[in-house]
């Protein structure tokens, strides 16, 4: 809540929930609207008891105001499986994608990458993943200014005979992807080196890595800070001069600093947030999703997927 206040004037919040925990934390002359719609959705009742109740819940409620024009961009931070569940039976998909991908820009050593998919779906078919290649491709084209994209699949090593039968599938596909290169496989460990500009993953393996390079860079933080720590007083004194670069390694370091991912294959917007974020990291969520309809994110991925059947139908 203190996070979408934020943002006023700039945009208008319409704010869905339970009215008696949010109508106390907003000022008497907010320009918001709170629709009470307090149940949170979750995976654990079982899809169909979700698709049943999915008007009764706070992320259904959401995605039907999405659906009528009543907002442009949701940004959620409840379950990731309901929202994706609900997202695809309210709003469909894009032509040519079966299930939406969970994607984020993340900054390697020499510049930024798209991974996708980073938890959408546990376990995806070779179509899908090269779906995710398509649409990762299209963001990077468009939003990176990269002219031709280069893929990688992400895979317990880079040799042609490592990993499941399936990622090879997808790979076979992907050497022939129009408008992009594919440059193979790569590790875990080669993730910020730059090998390509789109990485795809299943959503188990996407998942895993990404909660990885959070705890990793947390861990990294605590070193650091227990490190200043332990310093003697002269020590503290010929380090003040570093406290700028410091803190700027500090402010690189946070996770919440990236928080915000697209579900890319989606009519509509819709922007998954960390349920455990922090009031400045979901606040970068929602600029996320500003940037996203500033840039109008379903209609450029859409008419970017349509050019490319055109350009394999010509082939």
């Amino acid at each position: 809540m203190p996070a979408a206040l934020e943002f006023l004037p700039q945009a208008d919040l319409l704010l869905v929930g339970d009215r008696s925990a949010i109508a106390p934390l907003a000022p008497a002359d907010a320009a918001l609207q709170i629709i009470d719609q307090g149940a949170n959705a979750s995976v654990d009742q079982g899809i169909r008891a979700l698709l049943r109740g999915a008007q009764s819940t706070a992320q259904g409620a959401c995605l039907k105001l999405l659906r009528d024009g009543e907002g442009d961009v949701l940004i959620s931070a409840a379950d990731t499986g309901a929202l994706l569940t609900l997202s695809r039976h309210c709003l469909g998909s894009l032509p040519g994608i079966d299930r939406p991908a969970l994607t984020k820009q993340l900054n390697g050593k020499h510049g930024a990458f798209w991974m996708a998919d980073l938890g959408a779906n546990v376990r995806c078919t070779p179509a899908m993943l090269v779906q995710f290649a398509q649409m990762g491709v299209v963001a990077s084209r468009v939003f990176s200014r990269v002219v031709r994209p280069r893929v990688a699949l992400l895979n317990i090593g880079t040799e042609a005979s490592k990993g499941l039968a399936r990622l090879h599938r997808a790979a076979a596909a992907l050497e022939v992807l129009p408008d992009s290169e594919y440059v193979g496989f790569v590790e875990g460990s080669a993730l910020f080196d730059n090998q390509a500009d789109v990485v795809v993953s299943e959503g188990f393996v996407g998942n895993v890595a990404l909660k990885a390079i959070e705890g990793t860079a947390g861990m990294a933080r605590h070193l650091m800070q227990e490190t200043m720590a332990g310093l003697a007083p002269w020590q503290r004194l010929l380090m003040f001069g570093l406290r700028g670069p410091f803190a700027r390694l500090g402010a690189q370091l946070d996770s919440g600093r990236y928080n915000g991912a697209p579900l890319l294959g989606l009519p509509q917007t819709v922007i998954k947030s960390h349920g455990a974020a922090r009031q400045d990291a979901f606040a970068n969520a929602l600029q996320r999703g500003i940037d996203a309809v500033d840039a109008a994110l379903p209609e450029t991925l859409a008419h970017g997927l349509s050019a490319a059947r055109a350009d394999t139908q010509q082939e």
